[in-house]
């Protein structure tokens, strides 16, 4: 097979891009070519702002397990670009490798899609027009967030999150000075701040007065823990970690708690001091009104690494 597209269009030869309405076209042939090749999948779409995923329930797999299809689309916003066919593909490859780390029977593999807009083949012969992400689906009540919600999120799962991403963490190389992001926790804080401030539908409760005292406290409190944030990073805290550790990104699937769906657009919300990665699910689970799951959780995430410092 050839695989190889370029990134930009090409008057004289080669595939041109697929731009947004394309991909609209693109999206809607790949649900009826997996309709009419594994009879019984049913496709559905999920649209996010950033990507296109096609479920489906069935389609021939051992035990007749669904799939997702996942596409980037092709934008390009603030914090991302994938506006080209060569960046798309590499995004898939990052979210690859990344979640092959804590959820590898989830993430199948990376394959092209060929033919046409119109005539689309998942990892078919010729050139790529766009690349796909595979994945095997669960079933989205056994997201962490959907447990939390239903009350049905266990000590057991708290137990079994905590000693995943601690064997997660733990095997983390850590990242060197250069390898460290530029950009601090305080300003991308700073930066949501401000964000909340100009939004159009900010609550009146949420007055810029308020707004700065918060905005006082927390610089403050940045700079005080500067010698120990700096202390950190010299002794190897800093890693390649998940970055968005909510509990929408968990799931109870055969019998294990792991982490999915890291974020692989930005880096530096991921190379990140790893108690930064676990305060992201100790907040959520408190936002959830589960504040003794969440110091169950930070527990058991210290008593496994040691990391009591953090």
């Amino acid at each position: 097979m050839t695989h190889d597209a370029a990134s930009t269009p090409h008057p004289g030869g080669g595939r041109p891009e697929v731009d947004a309405a394309a991909h609209e076209r693109l999206v809607a042939a790949l649900m009826r070519h997996l309709a009419a090749t594994q009879p019984g999948a049913a496709p559905r779409r999920v649209r996010t702002h950033i990507s296109s995923i096609i479920l489906t329930e069935a389609d021939g797999a051992p035990g007749g397990e669904g799939r997702a299809y996942k596409l980037k689309r092709p934008v390009r916003l603030p914090f991302l670009d994938f506006s080209t066919r060569a960046r798309r593909r590499h995004f898939c490859e990052e979210e690859l490798r990344l979640n092959r780390r804590t959820a590898p029977d989830l993430y199948l593999d990376v394959v092209p899609v060929t033919g046409s807009v119109e005539a689309p083949v998942i990892d078919g012969e010729g050139e790529a027009i766009d690349w796909v992400l595979r994945m095997r689906r669960f079933d989205p009540g056994d997201e962490l967030r959907v447990l939390a919600v239903s009350g049905a999120l266990a000590a057991a799962d708290i137990d079994a999150l905590a000693a995943h991403l601690a064997a997660f963490h733990a095997a983390l190389p850590p990242l060197g000075p250069r390898a460290q992001p530029a950009k601090t926790t305080w300003q991308w804080a700073s930066e949501s701040l401000d964000e909340l401030l100009s939004h159009p539908a900010r609550p009146a409760a949420c007055s810029p007065q308020a707004v700065a005292a918060l905005r006082g406290t927390l610089g403050a409190r940045f700079d005080s823990l500067a010698p120990l944030r700096h202390d950190r990073a010299a002794h190897g805290f800093v890693r390649e970690g998940h970055g968005d550790l909510h509990l929408g990104n968990l799931v109870r699937w055969r019998g294990q708690v792991m982490a999915f769906d890291a974020i692989e657009f930005d880096p530096a919300l991921r190379c990140i001091d790893v108690i930064d990665d676990v305060a992201f699910t100790y907040m959520d689970l408190r936002a959830h009104g589960l504040t003794p799951l969440a110091w169950r959780f930070i527990n058991a995430w210290a008593e496994r690494t040691g990391d009591y410092a953090g």
